[in-house]
Order: structure tokens, then sequence, then C-alpha cells
């Protein structure tokens, strides 16, 4: 059985992670300053929605492919009908903004054995194994 619900804050949300770690070059700390030496965007899923970018808005996909340098991420301007999508939904909470650096995106099948897991009462879904998305986010990717 499918998703039938297309999750797109979740995608906006990992996308804005990679914005900010784009612009995190220290964090304060007791004993001072501290520079990452790693920054790295983690999503972790086993819903299709997610991993095959079944999103409803193209710009916030996160299926396998690569985000060029200046990705805008927004929402798309009109719904699937064609109708405009509401900017007193969307756009309050969801602004749009850009990524600074290039990044491929490739999931990770983590081969999970789900297969014995007990589904609740009246549940026919189907149990997929978790993929995992790592950004990693370096002075090669600006």
């Amino acid at each position: 059985m499918e998703t039938k619900l297309s999750s797109d804050v979740l995608p906006y949300e990992f996308l804005k992670d990679i914005h900010r770690m784009e612009r995190l070059r220290s964090v304060s700390t007791r004993r001072g300053p501290v520079t990452p030496q790693r920054r790295v965007c983690a999503f972790l899923t086993n819903s299709p929605v997610d991993f095959e970018g079944r999103t409803i808005h193209v710009q916030l996909q996160l299926s396998a492919r690569v985000l060029q340098t200046g990705h805008l991420v927004q929402y798309n301007l009109t719904k699937p009908n064609g109708l405009p999508t509401s900017p007193t939904t969307l756009w309050k909470q969801y602004p749009p903004f850009r990524l600074a650096g290039c990044y491929p995106l490739q999931w990770i099948d983590l081969l999970n054995d789900v297969s014995e897991v007990e589904p609740r009462i009246g549940e026919t879904r189907r149990w997929l194994s978790y993929r995992l998305l790592l950004v990693e986010i370096g002075a090669s990717s600006h």
C-alpha cells in the first residue's frame, strides 16, 4: 500500500538544515568558540514519499539527484490542479531560500530486516527498510 500523504515539511526542514550548516562557522562554548571539523545533515526514513522524491513540490524533492549551487528551495507557485498556492498558508512559515553549495543526494538503503515486524491490527502496509540520506557541507561545496 502506498503512502497517500505527501510530506512537504520534512524535505523543506532537511534542506533548511543544509542552509543553516552552510552558515555555521563556529559554536560558542564556555571555553570559547569551537570550529566544527565536519558539518553533516542526515535524514532517516522508510517512507517512499521521502526517498523517491514524491512530494508535489519539485524544489523540495529529495530523490537521487544533484542540487546545484544556488538551488532555490520553495513551494510550487501553483498546485497540481493549476490553481495558485495560497501565500497565506506556505510563504510565511516556509520562506524560500537558496543553497550556497552543490550537493549530490544519494540515499543509502540500510537493508534492515523488518520482515518480522508485526503490523498493528488492521494495518496492511508493507514494511520497507530504512534509507539514509547524508549530506556533508564542506569547503569543497562552496
